[in-house]
């Protein structure tokens, strides 16, 4: 026989909100890095990473940042509002960081 475990709301939220912050954590990092390809070309060490070896396309590296946006987005839809202003808060402050 099957169990059927409950989880409590709050604990099923603050799972969304951990995975939301993740998914969101993904695309900036790729932009930043994509400003910084001829530096880090020149690298010894970060030389080596997938963008800067060519290895994934820039483009790719851009719609990354959209699809990363777009599902921590609807996750936050799912949550209370004021998740939804600390994501896009968080997202803002990653984007300008590596402006």
């Amino acid at each position: 026989m099957f169990h059927v475990v409950e989880i409590e709301p709050k604990l099923l939220d603050f799972f969304l909100e951990i995975v939301g912050v993740a998914i969101a954590d993904l695309g900036p990092p790729g932009e930043a890095r994509a400003d910084d390809l001829p530096h880090d070309r020149a690298h010894p060490y970060k030389r080596h990473r997938s963008l800067a070896a060519g290895t994934v396309p820039l483009s790719h590296a851009f719609v990354l940042l959209g699809i990363a946006a777009g599902l921590s987005g609807a996750l936050a839809l799912m949550l209370p509002w004021a998740f939804m202003v600390v994501l896009v808060a968080y997202f803002v402050l990653s984007l300008s960081y590596s402006v």
